[in-house]
């Protein structure tokens, strides 16, 4: 599926990291505790959005209760707290090992803070495989699009032979904005429904990106 791609750019978080679960756990936590209505996984998997700022307004948070700089900080200590329950997605291993015995220059771009995404990669010793491993300055998830541009540039990746492997909505969103390719991986933060709707094409596994097969075509080609 992934032949013609010289570069693979990667999502960590719920596309090879599995944290969907945990970060639904503790949303609902954090829902409870204002007064709010807790989410389904299915709720929480076709509301999630990026920024996450948005996210929290649209589940009715009040920013002039508590700003949204402090839940996110109340959001992150839990997380970190418990991020050691997290295990990488089944055959994340696998697929990064046979990308890098293809010759394929990976590269992970993520919405994650820098040190603690730093950290999460060589918790899980794959950061062999990786060229570059791209986060955030701080844990307010902000658009990844500057810090993807940056990333291209850096790296001298040419546009027409990268793909972004993803999760979301936001991940198809950087893509386009990149130029560059986009396949969507149906096990993350959102509704296969919702990937299904940007037209690029959606997996179900990881593993199917590296089965035979008709590679998809770059963000915009026919």
């Amino acid at each position: 599926m992934l032949g013609h791609y010289a570069s693979i750019i990667w999502d960590w978080n719920g596309t090879l990291l599995n944290d969907g679960w945990l970060c639904h756990e503790l949303g609902n936590v954090q829902l409870i505790a204002h007064g709010l209505t807790p989410l389904t996984i299915d709720e929480y998997k076709k509301r999630f959005r990026h920024p996450i700022q948005y996210f929290y307004e649209d589940l009715g948070f009040d920013f002039s209760v508590k700003p949204f700089n402090q839940l996110s900080t109340e959001f992150h200590n839990q997380y970190e707290r418990r991020r050691p329950e997290c295990q990488l997605q089944d055959e994340a291993s696998m697929v990064l090992r046979k990308l890098h015995g293809q010759g394929k220059k990976q590269f992970v771009l993520s919405a994650q803070q820098q040190d603690i995404l730093l950290e999460s990669v060589s918790h899980f010793e794959v950061a062999e495989f990786f060229a570059h491993v791209r986060g955030l300055p701080d844990k307010l998830a902000h658009s990844k699009v500057d810090l993807g541009k940056e990333l291209l540039k850096q790296a001298e990746v040419v546009p027409e032979t990268a793909v972004l492997i993803g999760d979301t909505l936001h991940d198809f969103e950087v893509a386009s904005a990149l130029g560059i390719g986009c396949v969507l991986v149906a096990h993350g933060y959102q509704a296969r429904e919702l990937l299904a709707a940007t037209g690029a094409p959606v997996v179900e596994s990881l593993a199917a990106l590296v089965e035979s097969g008709r590679a998809p075509c770059p963000h915009g080609a026919a």
